[in-house]
C-alpha cells in the first residue's frame, strides 16, 4: 500500500510466512515488482515488455528498501542522527542507545550498518565487514532467520545458522531469536522431542506380599540374563 500523506511504500514482510524455504527472496522479489509498478506510473506511459522485467538491480533497490523500513520502524532517532551528521551519544539522543557499541554509519543507500574490527581486510566482502543492523523483534528479522532455517535445513546447530546470518546482517538478540524460530519450528519440535519412558512393570503377589513367618530371603527372584549394558 502507499501513503497518501507521506508518499511512503510499504511492502511489510509480516504478510510473509517463513515456513517455505526461499520466502525472503519472495519478499524481496514481490517488493521490487511494487517498486517497478510504482516507478512506471509515475512516468505516466506505456511501459515496454523490457521495462517490465526485473534485473538484479531492481531486486537490489527492494531489499534495501526493506532494510531502510525496518531500520525507520525500530531506530527512527539513531538514524535522525546519523542523517545530521550526529554520533550516536546519550548527549545527542537523550538515552543510551544499544547501537553505540557497534559504532553504525549510514552507507550510501542511506541504510544504517555497524562497523567491525576487520574493516581494512580488503579481501572480505562488503557486506561482512559492514552488516545491516537490524532488530530481532523486526518482521523482516525474524523472516529472514525463518528463511534461513528452513533452506539451510532444520537440524543445524544454532552456532551454524548463527554464522550465517552474521555474513550480512548484525541483528541485535539474534541467539534469542533464533531459540525462538526454532521452538515454533514444528518439524525441529518433532524431531527434538524425547520419547516416553518405560514405567516398571509391579511385583508378583508372591514376592510383594510377606507375611510374618517367612524369614528374609525365603523368596527371591534373580535375572538369568542381563541385563546388558549397550552402548
Amino acid at each position: 500500500t502507499t501513503n497518501e500523506g507521506d508518499k511512503t511504500l510499504r511492502c511489510h514482510p509480516k504478510h510473509y510466512s517463513g515456513g517455505q524455504i526461499g520466502t525472503f527472496a519472495k519478499c524481496v522479489r514481490v517488493t521490487a515488482l511494487v517498486l517497478k509498478a510504482c516507478s512506471i506510473f509515475a512516468k505516466r506511459s506505456k511501459p515496454s515488455k523490457s521495462s517490465t522485467r526485473l534485473d538484479p538491480e531492481d531486486l537490489k533497490h527492494a531489499e534495501h528498501h526493506l532494510y531502510r523500513q525496518a531500520q525507520a520502524e525500530w531506530y527512527p532517532d539513531e538514524l535522525k542522527a546519523l542523517k545530521n551528521g550526529k554520533t550516536l551519544s546519550k548527549e545527542n539522543l537523550g538515552f543510551t542507545s544499544p547501537l553505540l557499541k557497534f559504532n553504525p554509519k549510514l552507507d550510501a543507500n542511506g541504510i544504517m550498518r555497524a562497523q567491525s574490527r576487520v574493516e581494512k581486510n580488503k579481501s572480505l566482502p562488503f557486506n561482512l565487514k559492514y552488516p545491516v543492523i537490524l532488530h530481532r523483534k523486526s518482521d523482516l528479522a525474524r523472516l529472514l532467520v525463518t528463511s534461513l532455517h528452513v533452506s539451510i535445513g532444520h537440524t543445524v546447530g544454532i552456532n551454524a545458522l548463527k554464522s550465517e546470518i552474521e555474513k550480512k546482517h548484525c541483528i541485535i538478540g539474534l541467539g534469542t531469536l533464533i531459540h525462538q524460530v526454532s521452538n515454533s519450528c514444528i518439524l525441529c519440535r518433532k524431531l527434538k522431542h524425547t520419547g516416553f519412558k518405560q514405567y516398571m512393570a509391579d511385583l508378583p503377589i508372591d514376592r510383594s506380599e510377606f507375611k510374618s513367618q517367612f524369614r528374609a530371603f525365603t523368596k527371591c527372584g534373580i535375572d538369568f540374563a542381563g541385563p546388558f549394558s549397550i552402548k
